[in-house]
C-alpha cells in the first residue's frame, strides 16, 4: 500500500470514539487558540480578506471576525492567513509546522459547506492535525534545510484530507486528492531576507489548494498515488529522498498533543531569550532600576537560528 493510501484509508475510517480524550482535548484546545490567534488580527486590511471578498461565490463559509461569507475555498484562504498573520499561532516542534493555520480553516469553511456537526468537524481536525505533523515530522527540519516552509508544504497535503473527509469522498479519490494537492507543496523561506508578507500568506493558500484538490478529486481528477514516496513525489523532488515515508503509527501515537502554544506572539526560536529578557527585566522594574540597566549595541548569541 503507498503512503498515501494508508493515510486516506485511516483519515477516512476514523471515528471519534476511538480518539483518546486526552488527543480530543488537545484538538479543541488548539482550534480554540487557532481561532483567539484569527480575531486577534483585524479583519478588514487584511489583503487576504480583501482577496477573499473579491473572489465571493456562494455564501458557504464564514470569515472570522466579519459577518461576510463566501465560498468555502475562499474563506479558507482569509483564515489561514488570519490564524498565522501575527505568528502567535501554534507550533508542532517534532514537524516544525504550524499545525492548526491550515487545518482550521479547512475544517471550519468545508465545516460550514457541508452543514457537519461539530463532531465531524473535530475529526476532521484530528485528522489534519495527524497528517500535518508526520508529514513535517518525517523528515525533522528537512525542508526548512532545503529553504521551504514545511508549514505550506505538509499543510496542503493536510488540508486536502480534511476536505476530503467532510465532502465524503471515497478512499481512492482521497489519494488522488493527496496526489493532487502535493503538486501545489511549496512556500519559499525567502521572507526571512526581507519581511515580507508571504510568510503569513502560506497557510491560507495550503488551505485553499487542499480544498481545491479534493474538489477536483471528487469531480473525477486524479493524482499519483505515490505522492509521497515516489522518485519524483514530495520528498524525492523536494529532499532528494525517494522512498521516504511518514510514520505509520496514525491511531496509536497521537501527534495532536505533542503540539504546544505560545505566551508571545513571536517564532518559538525567540522564546527562551523573551524569557530570559523578562527575568531580568521584571525585577528590576519592580524595585524600580530598569533605567540602571546598561545599554548595549552588541549582543552575543549561542546557537543556530533557524526559519
Amino acid at each position: 500500500m503507498t503512503a498515501a493510501a494508508g493515510l486516506a484509508d485511516w483519515a477516512l475510517g476514523l471515528r471519534l470514539d476511538a480518539v483518546p480524550e486526552r488527543a480530543r482535548q488537545a484538538a479543541i484546545r488548539h482550534l480554540t487558540d487557532g481561532f483567539g490567534c484569527a480575531v486577534a488580527e483585524p479583519p478588514h486590511g487584511s489583503p487576504a480578506v480583501a482577496v477573499a471578498l473579491e473572489l465571493g461565490g456562494p455564501p458557504q463559509a464564514t470569515v472570522i471576525g466579519t459577518r461576510d461569507r463566501v465560498g468555502a475555498p475562499a474563506a479558507a484562504l482569509a483564515n489561514g492567513a488570519l490564524v498565522h498573520a501575527l505568528d502567535f499561532d501554534d507550533t508542532h516542534a517534532g514537524g516544525l509546522v504550524h499545525a492548526t493555520a491550515p487545518v482550521l480553516p479547512v475544517a471550519f469553511a468545508v465545516g460550514e459547506e457541508t452543514g457537519a456537526s461539530g463532531a465531524e468537524v473535530l475529526v476532521a481536525a484530528l485528522i489534519g492535525y495527524e497528517v500535518i505533523c508526520r508529514l513535517g515530522a518525517a523528515a525533522p527540519h528537512g525542508f526548512h534545510t532545503r529553504g521551504l516552509h514545511a508549514t505550506s508544504v505538509c499543510g496542503v497535503l493536510a488540508a486536502a484530507l480534511v476536505a476530503a473527509r467532510l465532502y465524503g469522498l471515497r478512499p481512492r479519490q482521497a489519494v488522488h486528492a493527496l496526489g493532487i494537492a502535493g503538486s501545489q507543496a511549496g512556500g519559499l523561506l525567502e521572507f526571512l531576507s526581507t519581511g515580507a508578507d508571504t510568510k503569513r500568506l502560506h497557510p491560507g493558500l495550503a488551505a485553499h489548494a487542499g480544498i481545491l484538490a479534493a474538489r477536483l478529486a471528487r469531480a473525477g481528477a486524479t493524482g499519483p498515488d505515490t505522492v509521497l514516496e515516489g522518485e519524483h513525489g514530495l520528498y524525492g523532488a523536494l529532499l532528494g529522498r525517494p522512498g521516504l515515508r511518514p510514520s505509520e503509527d496514525l491511531g496509536e501515537v497521537w501527534e495532536v498533543t505533542r503540539i504546544t502554544v505560545k505566551p508571545y506572539p513571536a517564532c518559538q526560536l525567540l522564546h527562551a531569550a523573551l524569557d530570559a529578557a523578562l527575568d531580568v527585566m521584571t525585577p528590576a522594574r519592580a524595585a524600580g532600576d530598569a533605567g540602571d540597566i546598561e545599554d548595549t549595541n552588541e549582543v552575543e548569541s549561542v546557537g543556530e537560528v533557524g526559519g
